[in-house]
């Protein structure tokens, strides 16, 4: 066997263990985060599946509560379709937050994306934000998840965009 054969675990893990130091160690005060859904995916020339969408936000800060100020639902020209907050609510450590789009709303379309604003007093862990999509007809189902992506992220005494 060659070699390189036997680099490749180790190249996978030290690849693994960074993506997660980066994403467990890092904190702030405030973040926007977006979220690609999708309520329809095309399964063939002029046919489409509709997906039901469960966004759901996990803080993952042992220690501190995050503030949802904003969690949006957007179709795939950007244009916002509902607003999922009526005012902001707090998510303890560990705890989660989660709402349905049902499987007959059709408004988010193929392009579908959802927009997240949190903040803490104190810096907090980046929380995870998922997308759940699951839909299916007679004995056939298709599931999948989309995990967001932090575009504005505010830290103590500077902000990163």
């Amino acid at each position: 066997m060659k070699i390189w054969m036997h680099l490749i675990p180790l190249v996978f893990t030290v690849m693994t263990s960074w993506a997660h130091a980066d994403g467990t160690t890092l904190k702030a005060i405030s973040e926007t985060i977006y979220v690609p859904a999708y309520s329809e995916v095309l399964i063939g020339p002029g046919s489409s599946q509709q997906m039901a969408i469960t966004i759901v936000i996990h803080n993952v800060d042992p220690e501190q509560p995050i503030n949802l100020q904003m969690v949006s639902y957007h179709d795939h020209q950007g244009s916002q379709v509902q607003s999922l907050l009526e005012e902001a609510i707090t998510i303890p450590p560990f705890g989660s937050w989660k709402h349905l789009i049902g499987i007959k709303d059709k408004t988010g379309g193929v392009g579908a994306n959802f927009f997240i604003d949190w903040t803490s007093e104190t810096p907090a862990n980046s929380p995870i934000a998922e997308a759940l999509m699951i839909g299916g007809t007679g004995t056939q189902g298709i599931s999948f998840t989309s995990r967001g992506r932090v575009i504005v992220r505010e830290v103590a005494g500077a902000s990163q965009n």
